[in-house]
């Protein structure tokens, strides 16, 4: 029996959390959907987790602490139609009180919320996914079904 393995893109995101709270951003392209930081992994790059630190400093213009991996999840990437695999971790801010400057052409608007606010936002589902994971709204490894 023949398979085709996985060959696309990998994305890198940070749950980044501060005072029980996780920070998401609207990306400046799309007026209605949220996500939380990160980016694509270069090919050069040695691990996810530099992929990540470097996006959010370029994002964000911050530096954060990866703390642990919290979910992965293959999806077909919306506007593109490829594959993609999404890595999302826990992270950190270095410095807590670091002052955000974020990429006006990357980033709208940003928000710290809390588990209990996840409903009123519209997510990207992968991120949405990698949320509840990390909050315990669903079961570690099992990708979190949509409403709907």
């Amino acid at each position: 029996m023949q398979q085709d393995h996985f060959f696309g893109k990998v994305a890198v995101k940070a749950i980044l959390v501060k005072d029980g709270k996780v920070l998401i951003t609207r990306d400046s392209q799309d007026e209605n959907l949220w996500e939380i930081p990160g980016g694509r992994l270069d090919a050069d790059e040695p691990s996810p987790e530099d992929a990540l630190i470097r996006e959010v400093q370029e994002e964000l213009g911050v530096s954060i602490r990866v703390r642990r991996m919290v979910h992965s999840q293959q999806f077909i990437h919306g506007q593109e139609g490829s594959a993609h695999l999404l890595l999302a971790y826990e992270a950190e801010l270095c410095d807590t009180d670091a002052e955000f400057r974020p990429d006006p052409g990357e980033v709208a608007e940003m928000r710290w919320i809390s588990k209990d606010e996840l409903p009123k936002y519209e997510i990207y589902p992968n991120c949405h996914n990698a949320l509840k994971v990390y909050w315990g709204l669903t079961k570690r490894g099992y990708p979190a079904k949509r409403d709907g």
